[in-house]
């Protein structure tokens, strides 16, 4: 295709004058001259194309020829990849192919800084490449397809050829102490290429794979010994890795000391000196001091620590801490700590001396040390005063005793103890006063109206009296008129008392009630009505039955005034007086008037009776017949009201019925006048 075909022609005879062709390929035309007839041309399409050529201008029939033209295309070719990158080493694998079937395909090469490539033919470049430098290099393939004999374009395909990397660990190996990091430098002659490792550890932590141009990691021992971390470390440039090397890190164990438990130390007392032991053997060490002011002046030292003497003025336990930290081929060892208590001298706070009486309770005396904690133990100097001689801890509860009339004194001692340090004993004293007695509870009744002089019921001679009722301060001890229990506290000159009550009883007031006047029978029996008290006493006594009861029997001839005396139970009396008078009887005595005007005087009308045994009525009316009052009590009258309203002055009628001592009706009808 595109090429110029060689003339075909044809000799045209006869009596045709001319010829023309069909089917010819584009670019391609026939022409007639001189009775020559020729095709020619260059196509520009490809394939097999049939033609006929046909005479013309001659007799009929036409002659024909037929011919056929085959034109065969341009190969164009691919190369895949047409650019590449490879790992020096590696080969190259282009697949070549072409737009006609059948190409065949030729290249050359141009290298740069590659060895391994050469002039081939084929439709696969495969070749092992490397490059001669420790940079990239590349090779250049120029392509020649040929197809049915036609050569098509050149192409290129090229390669680049990476050189494998080569990584140096600076250092190579490795020892640090646990707990620091490692300082690996990675380097390669090759620009650009990275690295990347990966580790395996062996009673170590802290590693892990990573990547970079450093290995700083802080690795640890896990155990006891030392441990190792082994780095494995590739170098890469782009995708193409280079051998692998080992990096070897040990990592020291730290040495470990042993260090005294807790020391505690009296103040004043030697602390003896202290040899440190390590693990493993032959370690140094440094150590510090937290508290210089105890008797180990240094705030710092190296080697074992020396014997002091401890000192502790305060109250309260003072410490140091002291911390060692070993070394052992230059690696720092774990420190460790104990501590130095150094117990002050204790102190006991006593109580106050004490003053009690005789009989007193002395309540449980505890004690309290600085610093406190503190255990104690005492002495006494009198076991008169009811505590033994000696004891620990606390000081019992006890009774004071002293059957003297002086005081008597112990001295207590008290020694304290702290944390095994023993103190300084310190002293209080307990007197003992004698007791105050002034004798029993006392009980005093007293009639109404009368006085009680509290100083006579109980005297108290040479102390100090304080007489009180319900707390609060009795103003006259000597003219006591309220009822209640009063209290004497009595107290001597060393402040020791006793305490009395006195129980005052003023009793209530002696009412005597004779009864009310009366009108009795002749000669006949009436029972008298007497209240108040418990004692009675009627006078005259003559004409009672019993003058010593509180309702005797009276007989009467006469009209008698008779006197009524009662008693309590301790003899305070009363006095009232009643009169009897003597009427003929049996019957009902009515006045003919009252005065129903609140004066007191007659204010009320009802009838007396002599000789009756029972009221059966006693009825007021008034003109109208309407009744006014009615009555069936003797001692009962009328007020001159009706349903509450005073009734007007004039006469009103009554009547009165009754049975008398002899079982017999008395009646009694008259009239009363109604006054103001």
């Amino acid at each position: 295709i595109n090429t110029a075909i060689t003339n075909i022609t044809y000799s045209v005879g006869g009596s045709a004058t001319g010829a023309t062709v069909t089917g010819l390929p584009a670019g391609v035309t026939g022409s007639y001259a001189g009775g020559v007839f020729t095709i020619s041309g260059t196509p520009t399409a490809s394939g097999p194309f049939s033609y006929t050529v046909t005479t013309t201008g001659g007799c009929s029939p036409a002659a024909t020829l037929s011919g056929t033209i085959t034109v065969n295309p341009t190969p164009v070719a691919t190369a895949t990849p047409s650019t590449s990158t490879i790992c020096s080493g590696t080969a190259t694998s282009i697949a070549l192919t072409s737009t006609v079937t059948g190409t065949t395909y030729a290249w050359t090469v141009s290298q740069a800084g590659v060895s391994g490539a050469s002039n081939a033919s084929g439709s696969t470049i495969a070749q092992t490449l490397s490059t001669t430098a420790a940079v990239p290099g590349t090779a250049t393939y120029t392509i020649t397809p040929t197809a049915a004999g036609c050569p098509g374009a050149p192409i290129t395909a090229t390669v680049t050829v990476n050189p494998t990397p080569v990584v140096t660990a600076t250092p190579s190996s490795q020892t640090i102490c646990t707990g620091t990091a490692t300082a690996i430098q990675l380097s390669s002659t090759t620009p650009g290429a990275t690295f990347a490792w990966t580790i395996a550890q062996n009673g170590v932590s802290g590693g892990s794979n990573g990547n970079g141009a450093t290995i700083s990691q802080t690795l640890s021992v896990t155990g006891a010994n030392a441990g190792t971390a082994t780095y494995t470390v590739v170098p890469s440039l782009g995708t193409c890795a280079g051998p692998s090397i080992n990096v070897a890190v040990t990592v020291s164990a730290p040495s470990t000391v042993t260090v005294p438990s807790t020391i505690n130390v009296c103040n004043g007392s030697s602390v003896p000196a202290t040899n440190f032991v390590s693990n493993p053997a032959g370690a140094t060490y440094t150590w510090t001091n937290s508290n210089i002011s105890l008797g180990l002046a240094a705030a710092s030292g190296t080697g074992n620590i020396p014997s002091f003497t401890a000192i502790n003025a305060s109250t309260v336990i003072a410490s140091t801490t002291i911390t060692v930290t070993p070394t052992l081929n230059g690696c720092a060892g774990i420190p460790k700590s104990y501590v130095i208590n150094v117990n002050p001298t204790p102190i006991v706070v006593a109580p106050s001396n004490v003053a009690v009486c005789n009989g007193a309770i002395i309540p449980l005396t505890s004690f309290i040390s600085a610093p406190a904690g503190g255990t104690f133990t005492w002495t006494n100097s009198n076991t008169a005063i009811g505590l033994s001689a000696a004891g620990s801890g606390p000081v019992p509860s006890f009774t004071a005793t002293n059957s003297s009339a002086s005081i008597l004194t112990g001295t207590i001692t008290v020694t304290p103890t702290v944390n095994g340090c023993v103190g300084i004993p310190t002293n209080y004293t307990v007197t003992i006063n004698p007791k105050v007695s002034i004798g029993p509870d006392k009980n005093v009744d007293r009639c109404y109206g009368s006085a009680v002089n509290l100083l006579s019921v109980a005297p108290v001679n040479n102390l100090t009296a304080n007489w009180t009722l319900a707390n609060v301060p009795v103003a006259d001890p000597t003219n006591v008129t309220t009822s209640g229990t009063y209290q004497l506290i009595a107290t001597n000159s060393t402040g020791c008392s006793d305490t009395l009550l006195v129980k005052v009883n003023i009793r209530p007031k002696v009412i005597a009630n004779a009864g009310p006047d009366a009108f009795v029978g002749y000669n006949e029996p009436y029972q008298l009505h007497g209240t108040g008290g418990s004692q009675y006493l009627w006078t005259p006594g003559n004409v009672l039955n019993d003058p010593t009861i509180s309702m005797p029997i009276a007989t009467l001839t006469n009209t008698t005034d008779f006197v009524l005396m009662v008693q309590d139970a301790i003899g305070c009396a009363d006095y009232d007086t009643v009169r009897l008078t003597v009427l003929n009887g049996p019957t009902f005595y009515t006045p003919n008037a009252f005065t129903p005007n609140g004066d007191g005087l007659n204010d009320v009308f009802m009838p007396s009776a002599a000789g009756i045994a029972r009221l059966d009525y006693f009825r007021v009316y008034n003109r109208f017949g309407v009744l006014m009052f009615e009555s069936h009590d003797i001692g009962r009258g009328w007020d001159g009201r009706y349903k509450g309203e005073l009734q007007s002055v004039g006469n009103y009628v009554y009547v009165v019925q009754g049975l008398d001592r002899y079982n017999k009706v008395k009646f009694v009808k008259g009239n009363v006048l109604l006054l103001r």
